[in-house]
């Protein structure tokens, strides 16, 4: 018996691939869309491209200006030629400073040597009280050299007293008092007597200090 062979379609239709097919009008559409596509993309390239040239534009502009500004200031520091008036001028008041230095350190020193003096009299006076003796005025001269004192007394005996201690301190070595007075107010004789001790060169040139 010969053999039966059967063949079976499984093939069918419904499972072939479909072609698609687009109609012109859709086509057109998305021709229409892809142009447009491209446009914007063109037109945002070209604002982009403004905004970078502005942009760049913008720094170009920037740098001349610190250019101009850096020519301006190279202009300003040169330097400049020495007027000999200027440098005149300038030692003259130098030179002057330094004088004005140095007279103002020797004011110091001086001050401060007078100072100790001063105070070296008053506490020399302050160790010389004497019962029945006031002193009333100390003046001492611009040098701090020389001086003179003024006081009240009931004794006028007490003044060489005074000018007895006076010449034991070593503040006042060497100070000799050339001028003696003595003055009594004849209205009030109980208010004793008044009494003036100067030195030769006071009355040169003096200035009160009490």
């Amino acid at each position: 018996m010969e053999n039966l062979v059967q063949q079976i379609n499984f093939y069918q239709l419904s499972l072939k691939p479909k072609k698609t097919s687009f109609s012109a009008k859709t086509m057109l559409m998305m021709a229409g869309i892809a142009v447009l596509g491209l446009v914007a993309i063109s037109a945002i390239s070209i604002f982009q491209t403004k905004d970078i040239e502005d942009e760049l534009q913008a720094q170009m502009s920037e740098k001349n200006s610190l250019k101009d500004s850096l020519e301006e200031a190279k202009i300003a520091l040169k330097p400049r030629e020495k007027s000999h008036l200027l440098t005149a001028r300038k030692s003259r008041i130098e030179n002057n400073l330094k004088d004005a230095r140095r007279l103002s350190a020797i004011i110091r020193s001086e001050t401060a040597k007078n100072n100790k003096l001063y105070s070296d009299y008053f506490r020399g006076l302050a160790q010389t009280t004497i019962q029945g003796l006031w002193l009333q005025r100390i003046t001492i001269s611009d040098g701090s050299n020389e001086f003179g004192l003024s006081g009240n007394t009931l004794k006028p005996e007490l003044v060489p007293r005074l000018l007895q201690k006076l010449s034991e301190l070593s503040v006042f070595q060497g100070t000799s008092f050339n001028k003696v007075l003595f003055k009594r107010d004849l209205d009030e004789p109980e208010n004793g007597i008044n009494f003036e001790l100067t030195t030769s060169k006071l009355e040169e040139g003096s200035a009160d200090a009490g």
